[in-house]
């Protein structure tokens, strides 16, 4: 296999991991709003550190194994490339923040009483 198979293949795997992390976030927030009792919320939310991981991978993984193909076979400045840099601009940031945000303030919520 040539450099650029591999650098695809590795830049799909990256987005499928950053892919499975939302699939994974998506699962424990759903799950965690059923719950009531905070024990197992907090439990609910230890499961979402595997997408913590696949967050992190899936993400560098696809800016970088995208830049490099883009360095390798494109120009950097192809219309593609930007909206593709736009869209990480875009969605890194609440990746970052959603998650913690939603665990502690689901555990708040279970653990005031109303």
């Amino acid at each position: 296999m040539a450099l650029y198979d591999w650098l695809l293949a590795l830049h799909v795997l990256s987005a499928v991991a950053w892919i499975a992390a939302l699939v994974v976030f998506s699962v424990a927030v759903v799950a965690g709003r059923r719950l009531s009792v905070p024990s197992d919320v907090a439990r609910m939310f230890q499961v979402a550190r595997a997408g913590d991981v696949l967050i992190a991978v899936g993400m560098i993984g696809t800016i970088v194994f995208g830049i490099w193909l883009a360095l390798d076979e494109y120009e950097i400045w192809d219309g593609w490339i930007i909206a593709a840099r736009g869209v990480h601009a875009v969605y890194t940031p609440p990746a970052r923040g959603a998650h913690a945000g939603d665990a502690a303030g689901a555990a708040g919520a279970a653990a005031s009483p109303s």
